[in-house]
């Protein structure tokens, strides 16, 4: 059996081993590609989060600006400027007049 010549088997190995770097650096800019594509795809979800909570927060100050608060705990303003809307009860009329009526509902002796 013959020998290959020295120089045929340097050639096989260098390129056996230029074939192993060439795969090598392949694969690890496959890796650093992918590694750069999650990053991206994490700042990119981040900066959608915080759009989705700036609009949100927008929506809320837009809305409280909106609609319309009461006074003094939910009770209207006493605050009245003009001349009175509504005539002003006949005499006798009143709380107090109110409170003697029976309730329709109710027996007069169960309160």
């Amino acid at each position: 059996m013959q020998r290959p010549p020295p120089l045929l088997l340097l050639l096989l190995l260098l390129h056996r081993r230029l074939w192993l770097l060439w795969l090598h650096l392949l694969l690890w800019l496959h890796l650093l590609l992918w590694l750069h594509l999650l990053l991206w795809l994490h700042l990119l979800l981040w900066l959608h989060l915080l759009l989705w909570l700036h609009l949100l927060l927008w929506l809320h100050l837009l809305l409280w600006l909106h609609v319309p608060r009461p006074l003094y705990g939910g009770r209207p303003s006493q605050i009245h400027v003009g001349p009175p809307c509504r005539s002003p009860p006949p005499p006798g009329a009143g709380p107090a007049a109110s409170a003697r009526v029976p309730h329709p509902l109710r027996h007069p002796r169960a309160a």
